[in-house]
This record gives C-alpha cells, sequence and structure tokens, in this order.
C-alpha cells in the first residue's frame, strides 16, 4: 500500500502512514493510499461507462516543481516561484493518474506499443526511468512520480527499397556513421560533483555561512566604534574574511541548483537571488581590501569609517533579502496544508 502526501507528494509504502512526513512534516493522518480513495468512493456514484466521477478540488493548485501553492481556480499563468508553465499545476486533493491515461480506464487498457519497455521522463531534470510505471521519486533531482511524463517511442521506420531511396531523416542513425565521442572523464566526474551536491543540498547547507557570520561581523564592528574597542574589530574583520572566502561555493552551489532544480528559469525570485550574491561576493572582497590597505579605518577620527560600516549594512541587507527569496522556494505547510 502507498501512502501519498497531500502537500509535498512525498509518497512512502507501507502497511501503515509515517507519523511525519520526512519532507515537509505533515501529519501522517493527512496522508492518502489508493484504498482509501477507493473506499471512499461509493459505487452508486459511477457512470454507467465504469468511470468514476471527477473528485471534487479544494481550491489549491500546487506546482510540482517547488511546491508553490495556489489558491483559487486553475489560471493559465506560470510559476510565480519557479516559472514552471501553469499545465502542469495539479490538485493536492485529486488521485494520481498515469500520464495520457483516462480518469478510470484501468492501466491494462494501455499497452505499450510493439511491446517495448515503457519509458518515463522527469520533466525537472530530464532522468529517463524504465518501467511499467514512474518512479514514486525521481533518483536524480527528488521530484515526486506526478512530474514524470511517458515518452512515446519513434515509430518504426518503413523498409527502404531501391525504387523509393529514403530521402527524409528516420531518426535513427546510420550504423555507418561515427559515433559521437564520449564525454570525457573529467566532465562525467563533474557531472557527478554536480549531481551529488544537488542530493546533499549544497547550497543551503553552504548559504549558512555568510548568513550567519554577516550578522555578527556587523554587530562586533559597531560596539567597537561605539566603545573604542579595537579587538570587537579585528573579530569583525575575521568573521568578514571567511565570509569572502564561502561566497564562490555559495554562488556556484546556488546556480548548481538554479540549473539542475529548477531549469534556469530567470524568475523574479531568482533575479533577486543572484543580485544579492553578486553585492555579498563582491561586497566582501572589497571591505576586506579596504581593512588590508587602511587598518585603522575604523578608528575615531578616520575618515572612511562611516562609510565602512554603510557597506557592511548593505551586505547585511542584500543577505537578509537573499534569504527571504530563498524562503519562497521552501513549503512551510501549516494546519489547513497551505504555506
Amino acid at each position: 500500500m502507498a501512502w501519498n502526501c497531500p502537500v509535498c507528494g512525498f509518497s512512502e509504502k507501507g502497511d501503515q502512514a509515517p507519523a511525519n512526513c520526512p519532507v515537509c512534516g505533515t501529519a501522517g493522518d493527512r496522508f492518502t493510499s489508493s484504498d482509501r480513495r477507493e473506499e471512499q468512493t461509493p459505487p452508486t456514484a459511477k457512470m454507467a461507462s465504469g468511470k468514476a466521477p471527477a473528485t471534487e478540488s479544494s481550491g489549491l493548485w500546487k506546482c510540482p516543481v517547488c511546491g508553490y501553492i495556489r489558491k483559487g481556480k486553475k489560471t493559465d499563468k506560470p510559476c510565480p516561484v519557479c516559472g514552471a508553465a501553469a499545465e502542469r499545476f495539479f490538485s493536492p486533493d485529486a488521485p494520481p493518474q498515469e500520464p495520457g491515461a483516462e480518469a478510470g480506464a484501468p492501466a491494462e487498457a494501455q499497452p505499450p506499443a510493439g511491446g517495448q519497455e515503457r519509458k518515463w521522463r522527469c520533466t525537472v531534470c530530464g532522468y529517463i526511468h524504465t518501467g511499467p510505471e514512474p518512479p514514486e521519486k525521481c533518483p536524480v533531482c527528488g521530484s515526486p512520480s506526478s512530474v514524470f511524463v511517458e515518452i512515446t517511442p519513434e515509430p518504426e521506420p518503413a523498409p527502404q527499397t531501391a525504387a523509393t531511396p529514403a530521402t527524409e531523416p528516420t531518426g535513427f542513425r546510420d550504423a555507418r556513421e561515427p559515433s559521437p565521442p564520449p564525454a570525457s572523464p573529467w566532465k562525467q566526474r563533474f557531472d557527478l560533483l554536480r549531481d551529488k551536491m544537488v542530493e546533499l543540498h549544497a547550497h543551503p547547507i553552504a548559504v549558512h555561512i555568510p548568513n550567519g557570520l554577516l550578522p555578527v561581523a556587523v554587530l562586533f564592528l559597531v560596539l567597537s566604534m561605539l566603545f573604542g574597542c579595537p579587538s570587537l574589530s579585528t573579530a569583525s574583520f575575521y568573521n568578514l574574511i571567511v565570509v569572502a572566502l564561502a561566497m564562490p561555493v555559495v554562488l556556484f552551489s546556488g546556480y548548481n541548483d538554479w540549473q539542475r532544480r529548477f531549469g534556469g528559469n530567470m524568475t523574479p525570485v531568482f533575479m533577486v537571488k543572484i543580485v544579492c550574491g553578486a553585492v555579498i561576493a563582491a561586497g566582501s572582497f572589497i571591505l576586506v581590501l579596504w581593512r588590508l590597505l587602511n587598518p585603522a579605518v575604523t578608528a575615531a577620527g578616520s575618515g572612511g569609517r562611516w562609510g565602512y560600516l554603510l557597506v557592511h549594512l548593505v551586505l547585511l541587507a542584500a543577505a537578509g533579502m537573499a534569504g527571504y527569496q530563498g524562503g519562497k522556494l521552501v513549503i512551510f505547510p501549516d494546519a489547513s496544508g497551505e504555506r
């Protein structure tokens, strides 16, 4: 028996639902199963054709890529967070259906053409899965099975005769043509590294370094200027050095997540995050260089001390804005299932 989370789409097999969803924290009593849906549908509600009536929606539409919840009727507007197309939104209350299958039609009624194995493609990262059904969760990007679409096999090419030579491309590579060169071992290792960074959540881990140290650096700098304590100014400077060293990792891991998880869609959320990340990276290096060239910049009577403090405050505001925008990509369900 498969238990499905109505908020984030997480699915788990077992005799009973988990206590809480390990992805979004939703209580286990809100999980639904295929058996439960069948029990809730009275036999008299089915039509003569054998198809079950359409499930009523609660007015919530969920983005399968980032989990954004939209209230009201389904519209033609793309996701405001990750830019996913509007037709990919689905109702969390509706039971999952096989891609391309009619409501109520048994899976046996749609055998694969030509006896070939069925293939499913993840619309988020492009991963190809072979099997009778899509996986419960994409092993590359972690997206639920609802984002998989079935790949339609190409039709067999008509046999060619000497009188009718092929003039149109058939979609198959001629055996006499050279095969494309395989990817270099370095590129394969680099792609594996990028996949592992997404799987192990490298960006959320790395971004906590500047988000945690920047407020400390600003606090120590303000206290040193108020009380004339050089040691606090030095501590602020050391914290800023760590921020500057961490920013290249933060920027690369964020770019990798943007490309692999969200398809590189340039929505306002990602635009603001990119600008804020660039401001923090450039500003932290400028402040470190400034302090190295002028060690007494924070001392009383220094002409640049207030400008030095202002740049710190700008970086702190940019970090807060980037964190606010990043929070839109994370699901925080409340009692009603919304975020």
